[in-house]
């Protein structure tokens, strides 16, 4: 300290103790913690199911919302994959094709109900015959049929003093076809 003087080595070194004390107590401080009491947990999701079968050449899609009573309730879609030219999908009325790849359930899916009626896809020629031995080694590995579903929780918003389903963010979903209770 010969350089600062006894009054500057002095202040510096009580400065140095300062922070040290400080800093030893602020990290204390954040290192501390409390378990949370009377923890209550919460789910929003509605959680749904595809039952389709077994069969890799066709697929009997139905949805179901497997949540439980305090669960959402949701709308769904499917989409149905296979090779282009064999893979016939059948449609009933309960659902619609969204122009977009993807089939949408008319409907509102409350905890424990399902779709009902089936889409059917398969694969068939175009007149609906069995493909030839030929035709399925053509194929190859690409003779299945892959569905795919997703599920988003219903919402809706007030129009004209009734409640109206409001269209998730990307789906083609006919809301104007939906029945709201």
């Amino acid at each position: 300290m010969r350089g600062l003087g006894l009054k500057t080595g002095i202040i510096l070194c009580a400065v140095l103790l300062a922070l040290a004390l400080g800093t030893s107590a602020a990290l204390a401080y954040f290192s501390d913690y409390e378990p949370a009491q009377g923890q209550v947990t919460l789910n929003l999701q509605g959680e749904t199911t595809i039952d389709e079968g077994t069969d890799p050449k066709e697929k009997n899609v139905v949805i179901k919302n497997t949540g439980g009573e305090n669960d959402a309730a949701v709308v769904v879609r499917v989409a149905v994959f296979g090779p282009e030219e064999y893979t016939q999908v059948t449609v009933p009325d309960a659902w619609v094709d969204g122009g977009d790849g993807w089939y949408y359930y008319k409907g509102i899916l409350n905890p424990g109900e399902d779709t009902g009626t089936a889409i059917v896809a398969k694969i068939a020629n175009k007149d609906g015959s069995d493909l030839t031995k030929e035709q399925i080694a053509e194929l190859g590995d690409s003779f299945q049929v892959t569905v795919v579903h997703e599920a988003e929780i219903a919402t809706y918003t007030q129009k004209d003093g009734k409640n109206v389903l409001v269209n998730p963010d990307g789906w083609n979903l006919p809301v104007d076809q939906i029945t709201v209770e």
